[in-house]
Formats: structure tokens, sequence, C-alpha cells
């Protein structure tokens, strides 16, 4: 028996070598993919030339498929585009084979390669061979492409009130846009923004002095990539790394080393009043973040200590930690705590170490069906030494708001879902605890009317009222990817505890949206307020254009 597995063992040797010796192959693997082209790394790339077909190997023994016509390379190292009729999806660590004799019909090949190079318009190489500047000794992983990307969103609205009390009525514009342009011209600069202006159309507008009553800017930013691993940023913007901290108004700088990415900023924090631009409102501080990445898991941390001044006095001076975290396949973890280093009562000025925030949320995804999530947050008054000098012994004594919130959504079957959520929310100052607790069913296929309809309903209790609310929407396509419609219905009873009077009301709308082209939308929205001696009537008209390049 064991001879016979000998000579077995023999024969598949022999086999194999006698087709490698018909084709001799170079096994790779793909390092790095970009938005257009596929590198991959070989011990060396001697026979490989320029228009040649790479093979997509799906594992062991199997069969092997054209994937990539090389464009360009270097001594160890290829790069390629994606073959249009390949249909599978290259990853990095992927195994591709390159292949003498490629036409031979012994090898294993799923279909005859009838593939010619693409032409230089279409994979970006010149007819010229483009040697890839590369070392053998430094295997640096290939500086992604800049490619110009824009992205973004111009907007007008118009809101309008009018009630049985008031018939002349009121309107409101809006125009906004916001837009991410990255790599404008194939550059280092990237650009992004987000504005708002609004009016009243029965005011007149007075700019000279009050621009910031209408203008609001969100973000509005640049970027400049000095590398691959540093950027810089100059105007007003929200770091990711430190989200709760709001727009900061300056210079911010990182720089990335593999999985630590350490940061710095300078600035204004926003006006309290208008949002405007402050520069009596200076602000600086660094953060250290830390991110790995293994298997399925992802990791994230943020340490930053923040300076605060209000006229070149210290405001606040805290340390603020975030940390984000996927600790197990399906269960999603975020926290973030603030700790105060600095307190200045009576003009006394010392170093502290409170603990003013913190807020913990967990989300878990136990199936395809089933989501839950749930969250604690618990926060002390923020004290501003100087911007709320008049008051400051009022906040001395802190109050601590909590609260908790729960949510489940289901989907038992398909086209139905369930949801549930409910949260509760204490203080310090008041007895009486807010709850709230809300649900909803969708079922987004009716049958005959091809509609989606949702029920929902809403409890509510406080300090100074209970109330529900009822509701039921009405949502239909009516023209395929053209117009989409809608009708809603709310029954809402509030009885207010400081007094036995009650409010109650009946709410109807009507919505309509036209996709008049591609990226060209119109919605209205026509909403009347029912309550015992009076009516109101709303209506919003928005005019989107979406940008894309």
């Amino acid at each position: 028996m064991k001879r016979k597995h000998l000579f077995t063992f023999i024969f598949i040797i022999f086999a194999l070598s006698s087709v490698t010796g018909q084709n001799e192959f170079l096994e790779g693997e793909v390092s790095y993919l970009s938005s257009q082209n596929v590198y991959v790394k070989f011990r060396s790339t001697d026979h490989i030339s320029l228009g040649d077909t790479l093979y997509f190997q799906t594992g062991k023994g199997a069969i092997v498929t054209p994937a990539i016509v090389v464009t360009s390379k270097s001594s160890i190292s290829c790069v390629g585009k994606q073959i249009a009729e390949f249909d599978g999806q290259l990853q990095v660590g992927d195994k591709i084979l390159a292949i003498n004799g490629r036409n031979d019909k012994s090898f294993p090949i799923d279909h005859q390669e009838n593939i010619a190079p693409l032409p230089p318009e279409e994979s970006g190489a010149e007819v010229t061979e483009k040697i890839i500047e590369a070392s053998d000794e430094i295997e640096e992983e290939p500086e992604e492409e800049r490619i110009q990307k824009i992205r973004g969103r111009l907007s007008a609205s118009m809101y309008s009130n009018m009630s049985t009390e008031n018939t002349s009525g009121t309107s409101r514009m809006r125009y906004s846009f916001s837009m991410r342009a990255d790599h404008i011209d194939q550059s280092r600069l990237s650009l992004e923004s987000n504005l708002s202006f609004r009016h009243r159309t029965d005011e007149r507008m007075e700019l000279s002095g009050h621009l910031n009553d209408y203008l609001k800017v969100y973000s509005l930013a640049a970027n400049y990539a000095l590398n691959k691993s540093s950027d810089v940023w100059l105007g007003r913007k929200t770091n990711i790394n430190l989200a709760n901290m709001g727009a900061i108004d300056g210079i911010q700088f990182e720089k990335r080393f593999d999985q630590l990415s350490l940061g710095t900023f300078v600035g204004f924090r926003p006006d309290f009043q208008d949002f405007g631009v402050n520069t009596n409102l200076m602000q600086a501080g660094f953060y250290l973040t830390h991110e790995s990445k293994m298997n399925q898991k992802r990791i994230k941390s943020t340490l930053a200590i923040v300076e605060q001044k209000n006229h070149w006095n210290t405001d606040r001076r805290f340390i603020y930690l975030q940390h984000s975290s996927t600790i197990l396949k399906n269960l999603n973890a975020f926290t973030s705590f603030e700790l105060d280093l600095f307190e200045n009562i009576d003009n006394h000025p010392q170093s502290v170490l409170n603990l003013s925030s913190i807020y913990f949320s967990l989300r878990y995804r136990a199936s395809k069906k089933l989501t839950l999530f749930g969250s604690f947050d618990a926060r002390k008054n923020v004290i501003y030494y100087e911007s709320y000098k008049s008051y400051i012994d009022q906040l001395v004594d802190q109050e601590t708001r909590q609260g908790f919130r729960m949510r489940v959504n289901y989907r038992p079957v398909r086209y139905l879902s369930m949801g549930l959520s409910g949260g509760y929310r204490s203080q310090k100052n008041i007895n009486k605890p807010s709850k709230n607790l809300m649900g909803n069913v969708t079922y987004s296929r009716v049958p005959f009317l091809k509609l989606s309809a949702t029920a929902s309903a809403t409890l509510l209790q406080t300090a100074y009222l209970d109330g529900r609310i009822l509701g039921i929407r009405l949502t239909k396509e009516i023209i395929k990817g053209k117009v989409n419609g809608g009708a809603m219905y709310r029954n809402v009873h509030y009885r207010f505890l400081s007094s036995t009077s009650t409010l109650d009301q009946n709410i109807a709308a009507l919505n309509l949206s036209w996709r008049i082209q591609k990226r060209v939308t119109l919605s209205v929205n026509f909403e009347s307020t029912f309550e015992k001696n009076r009516r109101t009537d709303r209506i919003r008209l928005n005019l989107t254009k979406r940008i894309k390049s």
C-alpha cells in the first residue's frame, strides 16, 4: 500500500514538472489597488513585457483566468489595468501568475486569451516602455494616484407659513452649497465647503455689519497633501479625530506613521452668537491617534490636549479622548471623554483634573434581521471662565445630565421592518426625569397598491408635559425613476402638568419629488396643522442640483 502511494506521488511530481517545463510561470501577489491601476509584486520581472497578460489564480491548482494587462513595470513590480472581461474582484494579497507560453492549450486556462493589449489612450501607457523608478532593496508601496473627484450640491428652498390669525403669512429663503473637490486638476490641492444663506422676504436685509446673521459657514477649507502621509488644512474644518470639538478656524496639520497619526492645530473658535470668525477666541492643541486593523477588527483611539483662550486669558484647558472599535465582527463601540485641567474661581487659577463629559455607545448586528443599539451620556455644564465671567458663580455648582438610549431594529420577513427605541434622561435640579418610547412598523411593498407604508407611535413624559403622537406615512413611485409622492397624517395630544390645559393637533401633509434631469430634483411639500380654533398651512419648495465630475 505504501509502495502504491509512493508511485502515485512520483507520478504527480512528474506531471507537474512536465507542465512547468512547457509553461514557465512566475507567481506574484497584488500589493496595492488604486482607483484605476493594479500593482503586482514579483521576485523579478525580467520575463514580463508591456502588453503581457497576468492571470488570476483562485486557489492551489485551481483554474486561472486572464485578469490584468501590463502597462508599466519596474525590476520587481508591474502596474496594469484590470481586463473588462474579468468578472472577479481583485484584493490585496491575491495570487497572480505571469506565464510564458500562455497560449499553450495544455495549460488549464479558463478560456483562451483573445484580448489585445489596451491602446495607450485606455491604458495610460505610452508606446515606448515606461519604467517605474523602483529599488530592489527598498520595496515601497506606490503612492496613490491623484485623481480629480468633485462632488457637491447646490440648492434653493422657500418656506412659507400662513395661519388663520395671520393671513399675510411669512416666507423664508434658504440657499445652500456644499462641495468636496479632491486633487483639483490632478494636483495635491483639495477643497471643501458647506455654506448656507438665509433671509426673510418680509424683512429688509442689512448685510453691512450683520453678514453673519444671514450667512453661515459650517465648513470652508483648503487641503494640501505635502506627501503621501502629511496633510495641511487651512480654513474652517471639523477634524474627524476631534469630532465633538466642532469646527476649527485656522491651520491644521497631520502626519501619519503607519498605525500612528500626530496632529496639531492653531486657530480660533467660532463666535458663540453668530458662528462667525472671532479672533479673540484663540485655541490650540495637539493630538495623537492610533488606528489598527486586524482581520475584521478595527480600533481607533485619539488623545488630545487643548487650550482655549478669550482675549489671551485662559478660558478652558482640557484633555479629550475618543475611541471607536469593532470588538467583534458585528459589535461596534464608541466612547469619548473630556477632563478639565484648569479652573479660575474668584481670580484664583489652578490646575485640576475633573471629568466633565463621558459618552459611550454599542451597536450590535445580531443577524441580517436584528440590530441592537444602546448608549449612555453623562455630561456636566462646560465652564468657560472668561466667556461667562458674569455668572461664573452660578456654574461652579455643575449640573450633571445623564441619559440612556436603547434601540432595536428587526426585519422578520422580506419587506417588513420594525423598530423600537426608548430614552431616559435626568438632571440634578429637575425632580422628574424625561422618558420617551417610540415604535414604528414599515411594510415597503403593499400588495396591489405598490407603495410603502409606515405606522408610528411616540409616548413622552417630561417634567412639564405628558404626550403621545400617532402617525402614518405612505410613499409611492408614481413615474419610475422620475416622480415620487407621499402622504402623511399625525395626531398629537399634549397635557401640560403646570395647568389643566391640553394641546390637540391633527397634521396632514402631501409631498411630491420630481427628478427633472439626472442631477436636478424639484420637491414640493404642503402641510396643514388643525387645532381647535386655528389652522396653519406651510409650504416648502426645494430645487437641488447635484454636482459630480
